[in-house]
This record gives C-alpha cells, structure tokens and sequence, in this order.
C-alpha cells in the first residue's frame, strides 16, 4: 500500500495539474475529508456540487456534463488524467475508487462553465494513493 498524497484544489483552475503521475490500469482510492465548501459566484457548495434554479438553464454547459454522467453538478469535485475530459470523472465527497485508463498526470476542477471561472473562490483538500 502506497502513502497517501495531499492536494488542494483551487476552484479557480480551470486545470489544476497536481503533480501526482497515474499509471495505466493502476487503481487510486480519492478521499476528501468533510466539511469543505467552496463557492461559485454566490453558492456555496460542498464537493459534490449542486445547481440552483437559475443555474439549471445552464446544467447542460457543465464542463462534465449531464448527458455524460446524471450526478454532474455544477462545482461538483471532477478528476481526470492530463487535460482531457475524455478521462474525466466524478470525486464529489468521495471516497472515489478508479482505475487509470491510461498514464498521465492526476489533474482536477471545479465543474463549471468554461467562461465561469473568474467567479470561483476557495478549494478543496483531498488525498488520493494507489491501492493495487
């Protein structure tokens, strides 16, 4: 069993690179400790996101979006493998258990809108370590 790796994750990275290096077919257990929030524009949300009734008109903007996975949020916890959202997939409050689809950095965002982020305050603590 590996040691656990600690990160933050800013809401305002559209992109956040960890630094933390996937390897393909490994499996990585994410867990985020409770009691976070952080806040799009004027929602305060935890890690597993919400929309309000305004923002609903726009669920379907999402970066990882409805049609893709029904649980997206908007400033639902995402991770992925590099830039790309082909590897995306939901943390939320976790824990989260995946396997790596493919090598590459463990990179994380805030679901949003792509023009969204300038409105994104605080982050998100997780730890994430390879358990096979």
């Amino acid at each position: 069993m590996s040691t656990a790796t600690e990160i933050i994750v800013p809401a305002a990275e559209r992109w956040f690179h960890t630094g933390f290096t996937l390897e393909y077919g490994a499996r990585y257990r994410v867990t985020v400790p409770p009691g976070q929030v952080w806040t799009d524009w004027y929602v305060t949300n935890g890690p597993q996101g919400s929309t309000t009734f305004l923002q609903k008109a726009f669920r379907h903007c999402l970066r990882l979006s409805p049609a893709r996975d029904p649980r997206a949020e908007f400033f639902t916890l995402i991770g992925t493998i590099g830039e790309s959202l082909e590897y995306a997939f939901i943390i939320g409050a976790g824990p989260c258990d995946f396997t790596a689809a493919t090598s590459g950095e463990f990179v994380c965002f805030a679901n949003d809108i792509w023009p969204a982020y300038w409105n994104n305050h605080g982050s998100m603590r997780l730890s994430i370590v390879r358990i096979s």
